[in-house]
């Protein structure tokens, strides 16, 4: 099953302690971007077991109350979850994984089985009651995926935002209720209560740093080498010894061999011419 090769996939993943950055900036500033000018066209509450879950938001471009009109047209759109719950990993990919199944054609679904697993396990937390998490399609930029701020995937093909979008609106909602609500049919209290809940639920500064500690790059301070004094330098040079040359036959006194070796040598004509003087006497 493709739960199993999504839970696999995770397996190992851990939960690293959150850092010190800079999130002193407001949480509101980086929910202030090109996507803000987005007009909500329905907000519903998620409830499972009796208890509410999530709250869902569903922001477009223009405001539609049918669901095929949203999914066809190019145009920017955000799919916006709170939770008002803790959940573990395991629980919240069951729930989409069920829900994409059930919403989406084989076809469709297959050729982008690889991208939805790769938004699926970006986060290396499990979502915690205040978290946000957003998934965006915009024509020009595709479909990216953010938690708590900080964006995770990029450069999406349309086909894996609408086959999550489909979850929401498509055939087999989670409820008719929530459908409607979404698409702006119902004006209920609960309906109220979710727009509410939309704007008031928001996520602890650390669970902030902890998503953006998760593509932010180490730093890596270069060592330089410690100043050694020049007097301390001097100090070493003068313990290394100096090698002494021995010149012991430098200036010695020419030897009886070396006198022989030097009368050895070949004679000179006024020698030979003497030679024969001496033989012919004879």
């Amino acid at each position: 099953m493709l739960y199993n090769r999504i839970e696999g996939l995770l397996t190992g993943f851990t939960h690293r302690p959150a850092v010190t950055l800079f999130f002193s900036l407001s949480f509101a500033l980086f929910c202030s971007n090109a996507y803000s000018e987005l007009s909500l066209n329905g907000s519903a509450i998620y409830k499972d077991l009796g208890k509410q879950q999530f709250v869902a938001g569903l922001f477009v471009d223009t405001i539609q109350d049918s669901a095929s009109t949203i999914q066809l047209e190019d145009s920017p759109k955000r799919m916006e979850v709170r939770m008002l719950n803790n959940y573990s990993k395991r629980r919240w990919l069951n729930l989409w994984m069920q829900s994409i199944s059930i919403n989406n054609d084989r076809e469709s679904f297959s050729g982008s089985a690889q991208e939805v697993i790769d938004i699926m396990q970006a986060p290396k937390s499990a979502p915690h009651k205040g978290d946000i998490i957003e998934y965006i399609y915009h024509p020009e930029q595709g479909t990216s995926m953010r938690f708590n701020g900080t964006e995770l995937v990029s450069n999406y093909p349309k086909n894996v935002f609408n086959i999550l979008l489909r979850t929401w609106i498509g055939p087999i909602p989670p409820s008719t209720t929530f459908k409607d609500q979404l698409l702006g049919l119902e004006t209920t209290d609960e309906a109220v209560e979710a727009e509410e809940l939309l704007s008031s639920v928001t996520p602890t500064s650390s669970r902030v740093a902890l998503a953006a500690s998760w593509i932010a790059e180490p730093i890596i301070e270069a060592i330089a080498p410690k100043a050694v004094p020049e007097a301390k330098i001097a100090a070493k040079a003068a313990e290394v010894p100096i090698p002494k040359v021995v010149a012991e036959n430098l200036s010695a006194k020419p030897t009886d061999e070396n006198v022989e070796l030097a009368s050895s040598s070949e004679p000179t004509p006024e020698e030979l011419a003497a030679k024969r003087g001496r033989r012919r006497r004879n």
